[in-house]
């Protein structure tokens, strides 16, 4: 499955005011371009190569600084497109759609209504349940890097399956009633799965019924949804949860830093990274 990474930022140019302001308008170089090499970018530069606290410092002490590091008035949001998909499922007519989500810069007014909707869609989100499918390794939910930091899939709400892993055998997927698993030549197994359950070599998968179905290597490959190796027991199990449990965060977010910036007289700026 594909995932997007996105920045989200407070759009901080327009505010006058900001500790940083005097350092990013002071050429401090040139690159062989002839392009200029701001102040703030030798500062950035320094801090990373050497340590030098300077740009820290002034970071820390900024109101915009909602990330808590350097540059905290802008952080990364990972999933944005799948939560549109889902999203698009819910409420086709949200006010979120205005956007394309890759270069969007928004007003100080765009900003507002952009908070407003989100509050919205939080409430919608309460009353909405979603199949997901985590993984576990060993009995326990498996740790990314990352804003997520456990690991886990949507189902996109699409009419199709959404398909998280493949290898020269299967693909691994899940629908809105359960997990999925294709053979190499597309044909689905007649069964949707509650769980799929790798112990070293072995792969089997306990249907919605309670039917335990152990799959055959193909190609030299089982059902896989993840890169662990096979000496680890691995699960993907499929869930329901609550929409604020699966999306609450990434709009807490999204809603911080638009509450920012509208405190600051400004807007949000929204890029595509991936």
């Amino acid at each position: 499955m594909y995932r997007t990474l996105h920045r989200v930022a407070i759009d901080i140019y327009t505010i006058p005011y900001r500790g940083c302001r005097p350092y990013q308008e002071k050429i401090a170089d040139y690159g062989t371009t002839g392009r200029p090499l701001f102040e703030w970018d030798k500062m950035r530069e320094r801090y990373f190569i050497r340590g030098t606290p300077a740009i820290k410092e002034i970071c820390e002490k900024c109101p915009m600084n909602i990330f808590g590091n350097i540059e905290g008035c802008q952080g990364e949001v990972e999933g944005l497109t799948i939560f549109l998909k889902v999203l698009l499922h819910l409420k086709p007519d949200s006010t979120l759609f205005r956007y394309r989500y890759q270069q969007d810069q928004l007003s100080h007014e765009e900003t507002r209504s952009f908070l407003n909707e989100l509050g919205r869609v939080h409430e919608l989100l309460q009353n909405t349940e979603w199949p997901i499918a985590q993984v576990f390794v060993d009995g326990e939910a498996k740790q990314v890097d990352g804003p997520r930091q456990v690991l886990y899939y949507e189902w996109e709400g699409d009419d199709d399956d959404t398909f998280v892993f493949s290898n020269d055998g299967y693909s691994v997927g899940i629908a809105k009633e359960g997990l999925v698993v294709k053979d190499a030549s597309g044909r689905r197994q007649p069964y949707l799965f509650q769980r799929l359950v790798r112990t070293y070599a072995d792969v089997s998968g306990e249907t919605m019924e309670g039917q335990v179905i152990h799959f055959d290597t193909v190609r030299d490959a089982a059902p896989a949804w993840d890169d662990e190796p096979s000496l680890m027991q691995t699960e993907l199990v499929y869930t329901i949860c609550k929409g604020t449990d699966l999306f609450g965060d990434f709009l807490q977010v999204l809603s911080t830093v638009a509450e920012v910036a509208l405190r600051h007289n400004t807007g949000i700026k929204l890029m595509l990274l991936n």
